[in-house]
């Protein structure tokens, strides 16, 4: 395979990546505002055990999405 294919392959891969890793992103984000929300509200109990799981929820999508760029340092 040419340096270049190989160049070519990597970076599609790399674009790919980047890609889920936004996705991932975006989920955590949303399910942060949703978690902020609901402790914000006025007049509406705060479920903790919600509130919990979405930052549980939040939390993992940001771990899922820093391991899919992290790979991404490894490829020379």
């Amino acid at each position: 395979m040419s340096e270049s294919s190989t160049r070519l392959m990597l970076a599609e891969e790399l674009e790919r990546k980047i890609k889920i890793a936004t996705e991932r992103l975006d989920v955590a984000e949303r399910e942060l505002t949703l978690a902020m929300q609901a402790i914000t509200l006025p007049d509406q109990d705060a479920d903790n055990e919600i509130i919990g799981e979405r930052l549980r929820a939040a939390l993992q999508e940001l771990g899922t999405a820093r391991q899919a760029l992290a790979l991404e340092r490894a490829i020379p």
